[in-house]
């Protein structure tokens, strides 16, 4: 490579006699002229003119580079003059010695004794700054996420870990922590010259490699040894007596780990270097650089309730957490379930794997129409018209569809029935002919998922209200989490100075439009259309069910939102009670879209909400896996219930592949409802059939091979050429 390591030092930064350098530094080997070359023309162009260039190169090459200098036709003096638009600037060498100093500076062109002898003199803080600025450069400041702390072997648990071994992103790198270790490896009297090197990770192999090279490059008498005390026996054993060691450590909060070497090992701490660390200095070792710690740096007083991320030999090792298994019970329903499930229950507002005006597919789907035309719907607009508008509303604006403007209507002839004028009724798309005016709005919307037309709306009433209350109502507000609702609602209200107040009401509100539950629809949708095509003659449930999924303008699945019963050949239905409502509620008019919306929310619920105890959610803070454990498919045994939970699930929550135990429990529950098929028992076999294709539900490799098997065999007799759906895209249907 061409590139050198390159930074900047100002030398007495703030005073008139303030000289900015910018330096490069190659390592061990001779500078060439196509790295100074590619320095001034390219490197060089990204710093402020500055009033030096300094190339460090080894002592044992300044014969050779002051004899290139003095021939204009010398190969490094042609690269000293091919110079970039901003190398308008004096040139120098740098020549570093075998312990760490500069020895010697000559300038291209010309001499400056009081220039030289200033670097010279400041050779350290040259390196300082270098450090410096690798350390930002490579973020050696890694900080544990919010609710954890970092344990480390050597100190309490903090919430930052100083990651040394970012810096060794490339050679040179290495190459200039070995030099500023020098001075402390290799002093003036060489027979103390370490003969063993100890480093604490091997991860900083580099650093040590790059001492011995450097020494090399001077003929010194380089370490014989490099050793990692924490790869073998720990710290017994190391420094035998007699012998000289040096010991490298590449980070440290607070000099622990040098402390623990100069007291049980009898170092002396002039032989022990630390590279990294947020104390200036200790007694027990020499700091390289020493780190500015941060504001927020806290440690753990041992009762802290923080989970840990553990640091474990020489990398960092994530806490280790067993799989977890969730069952869900009625304590993840949400508080208001059994309020918003009377509302919609057996009316038929929703569907499943919904096309929208848009065109995209949606998970839940609202048909807006029979929303508008509910009478529990239409008070509860009427409510809130009279209880949230204010009286200086002069502005209706509504969605582009038939049931929005039903709703605008209804809203207008309220309003004008208390004497309000109404000077603008206009929809979403005809917000360009909207002018400005002083006054209250009213927006309103049949449905919404994201919300992004209520945010255009929004986005142009900042310009055009210059004055008023914002009155947003929607119907069905079907978000995708908790978190995008609230950010919704948050970015509607945001008021103006001076604004009175901006408001968002909805009548039914669930978090259920994830689109990873919509995968569930578009993998069978491929499943069933592949067989179909690569089939000369696909089975005829095959057809029948991918007629269904095919779906034509704005409207979504109902009926036929899951597989048939295998008992009545009719949409499944509850037959008995719904766990997650009381008793006292009609659950057997609920349609099977219904009870998958139920459905979905309690397992949103389990994953967000902040009222569900940590333990018990179906997610974690930690690196866990969580399972929907098989227990769930027994406690709810309705076949329509059976399919929303397999529906609802994300596919990482079925994910049982390492787990053989859990496999083979789901593999029973999965054979005791395909030895059901035809009776209330099996009636959902087939989306358990499908869930298994679609890789819905993933087993153990033994597991899964096996229950494929049994169920081709045990159903063929019921559906003829089940064997399709196990059919892979290389094999012949």
């Amino acid at each position: 490579m061409t590139d050198l390591l390159d930074f900047e030092a100002c030398l007495n930064e703030g005073s008139p006699n303030a000289i900015n350098i910018v330096v490069f530094f190659n390592g061990p080997d001779r500078i060439t002229p196509e790295q100074i070359t590619y320095a001034l023309q390219v490197q060089l162009q990204k710093y402020v003119l500055p009033d030096h260039v300094l190339f460090l190169t080894p002592d044992i090459f300044r014969g050779q580079v002051k004899d290139e200098l003095k021939k204009d036709s010398s190969d490094i003096s042609i690269a000293l003059q091919r110079k970039g638009q901003s190398s308008n600037v004096k040139y120098g060498f740098g020549f570093f010695s075998h312990d760490g100093r500069l020895s010697s500076h000559e300038i291209y062109e010309g001499t400056d004794k009081d220039l030289s002898k200033r670097i010279i003199n400041s050779f350290d803080y040259i390196l300082d700054a270098g450090l410096k600025c690798l350390a930002k450069k490579c973020n050696v400041l890694e900080r544990a996420p919010s609710g954890f702390l970092f344990s480390k072997p050597s100190s309490r648990a903090a919430n930052y870990f100083i990651r040394a071994d970012a810096l060794l992103a490339e050679a040179a790198n290495s190459h200039f922590i070995a030099l500023a270790c020098l001075k402390h490896v290799a002093p003036a009297e060489l027979s103390t010259a370490p003969k063993v090197i100890y480093i604490d990770t091997i991860s900083f192999l580099p650093v040590a490699l790059s001492i011995k090279l450097l020494l090399n490059t001077f003929g010194k008498n380089s370490p014989l040894a490099i050793r990692s005390f924490k790869s073998y026996e720990g710290m017994s054993g190391c420094a035998p007596s007699g012998s000289v060691a040096l010991c490298l450590i590449s980070a440290s909060t607070n000099c622990g780990l040098a402390q623990k070497w100069y007291e049980e090992n009898g170092f002396d701490a002039s032989k022990i270097i630390t590279i990294l660390s947020f104390l200036k200095k200790s007694p027990y070792c020499s700091i390289v650089l020493p780190l500015e710690k941060p504001h927020d740096f806290s440690t753990s007083d041992g009762s802290d309730p923080r989970p840990l991320i553990r640091i474990q030999g020489e990398r960092f090792v994530a806490q280790h957490s067993e799989t977890k298994f969730l069952n869900i019970s009625v304590k993840h329903a949400h508080d208001k379930l059994q309020e918003r499930f009377e509302k919609f229950v057996g009316k038929g507002f929703f569907g499943c794997y919904g096309q929208g005006v848009t065109g995209n597919r949606r998970t839940v789907w609202a048909d807006r129409a029979k929303l508008a035309a509910d009478e529990e719907f239409q008070k509860w607009l009427s409510d809130c018209v009279i209880e949230e508008v204010s009286l200086s509303t002069n502005t209706i604006i509504y969605d582009d569809d038939p049931a929005s403007l039903a709703m605008a209507t209804r809203a207008k002839s309220l309003l004008e029935g208390y004497g309000l004028t109404i000077l603008h009724f206009l929809s979403f798309d005809d917000l360009e002919n909207l002018e400005t005016f002083v006054g209250g709005a009213l927006i309103l919307a049949a449905a919404a998922e994201r919300g992004s037309r209520l945010l255009s709306v929004s986005r142009r009433l900042r310009s055009n209200q210059e004055s008023g209350t914002r009155v947003y109502l929607v119907g069905a507000l079907l978000g995708r989490s908790y978190d995008q609702i609230t950010e919704l609602s948050s970015n509607l209200t945001q008021p103006p100075s001076g604004a009175k107040r901006y408001s968002v009401k909805s009548y039914l509100e669930f978090p259920v439009s994830n689109p990873i539950c919509n995968s569930h629809w578009e993998d069978e949708d491929n499943l069933l259309s592949r067989i179909i095509s690569q089939s000369s003659r696909p089975p005829a449930f095959v057809i029948e069910r991918a007629s269904e999924l095919k779906i034509t303008g704005d409207s979504g699945l109902i009926e036929s939102a899951f597989w048939r019963s295998s008992r009545t050949g009719d949409p499944m239905k509850i037959t008995k009670g719904f766990a997650f409502v009381n008793d006292k509620t009609d659950v057997t008019s609920s349609t099977s879209v219904e009870i998958f919306l139920t459905i979905n929310w309690v397992l949103q619920n389990a994953r967000q909400s902040a009222k569900v105890e940590e333990g018990k959610k179906l997610a974690s803070i930690e690196l866990q896996q969580v399972l929907l454990s098989p227990e769930v498919f027994s406690r709810y045994d309705d076949g329509v219930i059976q399919a929303a939970f397999l529906r609802a699930a994300h596919p990482a929550e079925m994910d049982y592949r390492e787990h053989e135990g859990y496999s083979m429990a789901m593999s029973d529950i999965i054979k005791r409802i395909v030895r059901g098929y035809g009776s209330s028992r099996g009636e959902a076999a087939l989306e358990f059939i499908v869930a298994l294709c679609i890789g819905k539900i993933a087993l153990h490799s033994n597991v899964a091979s096996k229950l494929n098997e049994f169920i081709c065999i045990h159903m063929e007799s019921h559906l003829k050429g089940i064997n399709t759906l196990f059919t892979k895209d290389s094999e012949a249907l």
